[in-house]
């Protein structure tokens, strides 16, 4: 028993390993790329074709997405300015000018942070790839969930949302209500002349998410959404994940798509590519049922 329980570590050490070496490889060559210093890294599973998908802060500000090859040739699919969660602030309307916030506005945002900006990313959609969630400053506040689709990166949701208080509540939280997964925004209702919780869920029909439920209320009941826990950087396992969507019936919201285009085409065919941990987890089961045969056949 003691000499299993030594392999599964030995097993757990050696996946570890490679994680840090294929991390340690892909940052030196980016580093090579134009971009600056890299701040943070980490692999995504957008499902663009051509390799892994890595996405990447560095110090000139802009965060980048890249695809690379099993030749370790390295193609920059997108440059974008994405907001500092320090530059997400409240208007105070008494003195007339923006104060700090004091919650954290990426708490109840599941996924994978990616370093001090305002963005995350995992499947929120329960479609086997990742999604990248972030806060937008310009004219108004705004919040976005990008994937790829069709060639292209596209936007499944957009919309505006409200900061009350700077102590909160959250403007944007992913919940589970009444049995499906979705976003809860707070907004100002021009109509009723009041702020209200508007619920979007992901209609699979269009790929966007579209407004399920109008003014929530104030008391209304919902659960942790399910696809992601604040806590998980990515699914891990081979069981399918779901994701809950409206009826095929249900009134479809138009959202405007942002700045779709992929700064260069792929001429690699249309597949995406497995993820490198799936490889990596696969291998070492395979590597640990091998050694608890081994030594059962031993014992015998």
């Amino acid at each position: 028993m003691k000499r299993l329980i030594l392999l599964f570590i030995l097993t757990m050490c050696c996946i570890n390993l490679a994680f840090s070496d294929e991390n340690d490889e892909i940052k030196r060559l980016l580093l090579a790329e134009e971009g600056g210093n890299i701040e943070c890294l980490s692999k995504i599973n957008l499902g663009i074709p051509g390799g892994d998908n890595w996405i990447a802060n560095r110090s000139d500000g802009y965060t980048y997405i890249y695809i690379v090859d099993s030749e370790k040739k390295v193609r920059t699919v997108r440059r974008r300015d994405f907001t500092e969660q320090t530059e997400i602030r409240f208007w105070d309307s008494n003195i007339r000018t923006n104060v700090d916030l004091e919650f954290d506005i990426m708490k109840n945002i599941p996924g994978t942070r990616l370093g001090s900006k305002a963005v995350a990313f995992g499947d929120y959609n329960g479609d086997g790839f990742d999604e990248i969630f972030f806060f937008s400053r310009g004219v108004t506040n705004s919040a976005l969930i990008w994937g790829y689709n069709n060639d292209a990166m596209e936007t499944y949701f957009a919309s505006r949302y409200n900061i009350i208080d700077p102590k909160g509540p959250f403007p944007i939280e992913f919940i589970n209500y009444k049995g499906i997964d979705g976003v809860k925004v707070n907004v100002w209702d021009y109509p009723t002349n009041k702020y209200v919780w508007d619920f979007y869920a992901w209609y699979e029909n269009s790929r966007k998410y579209v407004i399920m439920v109008e003014d929530m209320g104030e008391n209304a009941e919902y659960s942790s959404f399910t696809l992601i826990r604040p806590e998980d950087s990515r699914h891990i396992g081979n069981e399918p994940v779901f994701p809950s969507v409206l009826a095929s019936d249900e009134t479809e919201a138009v959202v405007d798509d942002l700045d779709t285009a992929i700064y260069e085409n792929d001429d690699a065919p249309n597949n995406r590519q497995t993820p490198f941990w799936v490889w990596a987890a696969i291998g070492g089961g395979a590597l640990l049922i091998v050694c608890v045969v081994v030594i059962i056949k031993r014992k015998r």
